[in-house]
């Protein structure tokens, strides 16, 4: 479980767009309705984006906790806090499948994540307002570990469902007139988290070096109550690819009668598809260094427990991560 994670993205087209269908002259915003078909779209379609992706950040196990800071060009921003619980990891120990050589164990996983923003209007005619968004998401599912000498293949599927609602806080005469379209939106959404990880060990003595390439695809689609959601629909797909190179090294000392470890990963992280599309982020890397304890056998179902630290690059990203590592065991 990892705290304390600042992120940074830039992003110009979402709050430009939603501007130019909402922020229309002489403020007399009352419904969708009195939107133009083309306003009504637009509209539409940024909370569509907009949920799709809280969805996602809230219900993966590709992106952990933290807060969150989304800047377009505009001079508006989006913060938010992202608080997560969740874990994979295989059930038992490998089962040889007859001679071939080839072993197979459970694959299980879950995460349970909320989000919550607040979008700061700075520009236009909502100037001064401020929209509050919420998200609740849960992912569920699992798979299976076949192994093949140092090589293995993991292929996995979970089921992901999420609640998206906003509070408009209007604080001049054109947010009132905003309100009845920006406030208690509610969307609900289904779908699946299906994907197929590869991976490779490669050992140099104590030193273990891990090979991984992940791949996810994101595929949701919307049950919202009609009258709750005014004709938003939150479906969408988004694909995710990471690559990472992990580096496990063990240390001539022990901590509380545990050997310690250090090491860590540096990974790439490609986006595509809605999520892509409307945080206006296509990859980041992440450098992340750690110090943990083996503590199998010294505590229930934990393998190693320590601290870990992560630093994100990429395009129209930053961010930095602290806090603890826990591998589990079952």
């Amino acid at each position: 479980m990892k705290t304390k994670r600042k992120l940074t993205l830039h992003r110009a087209a979402a709050p430009t767009s939603i501007c130019a269908g909402l922020c229309l002259a002489g403020g007399t915003l009352s419904s969708m309705a009195q939107l133009t078909p083309e306003q009504a779209e637009v509209a539409r379609t940024f909370f569509a984006n907009r949920a799709e992706m809280a969805l996602i950040l809230a219900g993966s196990d590709s992106i952990g906790s933290g807060n969150f800071t989304v800047t377009p060009s505009r001079g508006d921003d989006l913060d938010f806090s992202l608080s997560k619980f969740g874990g994979s990891g295989t059930i038992g120990d490998p089962r040889p499948i007859g001679n071939s050589g080839v072993s197979w164990s459970p694959y299980v996983k879950g995460v349970f994540g909320y989000a919550s923003g607040d979008n700061r209007i700075t520009f236009g005619a909502l100037d001064g307002n401020a929209l509050e968004e919420s998200t609740l998401a849960l992912s569920l599912g699992g798979g299976a570990v076949f192994d093949i000498g140092n090589f293995s293949i993991t292929p996995s599927i979970a089921a992901i469902y999420g609640h998206y609602e906003t509070e408009f806080d209007d604080n001049n005469a054109a947010g009132v007139a905003a309100k009845p379209v920006l406030d208690k939106i509610k969307l609900d959404s289904l779908g699946t988290a299906s994907g197929l990880s590869l991976g490779y060990k490669i050992p140099a003595g104590d030193i273990m070096v891990n090979l991984l390439s992940s791949y996810t695809l994101y595929a949701t689609s919307d049950m919202s109550d009609d009258g709750d959601s005014r004709g938003i629909k939150a479906n969408g797909t988004t694909h995710v690819w990471e690559n990472k190179v992990d580096v496990d090294v063990p240390l001539n000392w022990e901590l509380w009668n545990s050997r310690m470890h250090t090491g860590g990963f540096i990974s790439h992280t490609a986006l595509f598809g809605d999520m892509a599309d409307d945080a206006n982020v296509d990859n980041f890397f992440t450098i992340h260094p750690r110090l943990v304890a083996d503590v199998w056998g010294k505590m229930w179902k934990v393998s190693r427990i320590g601290l870990g630290a992560s630093y994100y690059v990429g395009d129209n990203l930053t961010g930095w991560d602290f806090g603890i590592d826990v591998n589990f065991r079952f």
